[in-house]
């Protein structure tokens, strides 16, 4: 189900391409962008969907049904969405929980569509583990933050490479970065 969820994931946003209609751009201004308003996400943004997302996100449970699974296996994927949502996108990088690469997503927007466990980005080529990666998945297409075109936190202004956001996941980025490197702790603690 990790592997539908991030194909779906990637369909809605743009696919940055002029040799057929980009219907990524169109789902991602019309649908998926309310999920991006959260660009500080927190667990509850993980299940901020527009109605069409959710439904196509929630239908991988449908993957059991084909199999003829119990019930109960159909209620668990569910139930398995949903805290999974939660925790890709509660800030914090424990076994489990979110992780940094989706925190990259809501920072850049145009990579890290799927999840760690699933290498669906690697095989897509939409991989990054930092934002000057952008240019190896785009080249000079404008990609990132840039390019987006979703509300700040739902306040009617776009955001832009000049908008100060302290709150923005990237400085969140950094300071798990920082919080890594050995030269601080979690709690900002300096060894």
């Amino acid at each position: 189900s990790a592997a539908l969820i991030a194909v779906v994931h990637r369909l809605m946003h743009p696919w940055k391409t002029t040799a057929i209609p980009d219907i990524g751009r169109l789902l991602y201004k019309h649908v998926h962008a309310q999920h991006h308003k959260s660009y500080n996400p927190t667990a509850f943004s993980g299940t901020n969907m527009h109605p069409l997302e959710s439904t196509l996100y929630y239908s991988a449970a449908l993957i059991a049904v084909v199999f003829g699974c119990h019930p109960a296996i159909v209620l668990g994927c569910i139930i398995d969405c949903g805290v999974g949502a939660w925790l890709g996108h509660d800030g914090f990088q424990w076994p489990g929980s979110g992780d940094y690469f989706h925190m990259l997503h809501h920072a850049h927007f145009d990579c890290n569509y799927g999840a760690m466990h699933v290498p669906i980005d690697k095989w897509l080529g939409t991989f990054i583990s930092c934002k000057e990666d952008l240019r190896k998945v785009w080249g000079d297409k404008v990609a990132g933050e840039e390019a987006n075109e979703t509300p700040a936190g739902g306040s009617g202004r776009l955001r832009g490479k000049h908008e100060l956001r302290s709150t923005h996941p990237a400085s969140r980025i950094e300071s798990w970065k920082l919080a890594h490197t050995g030269d601080i702790d979690l709690l900002g603690r300096s060894f």
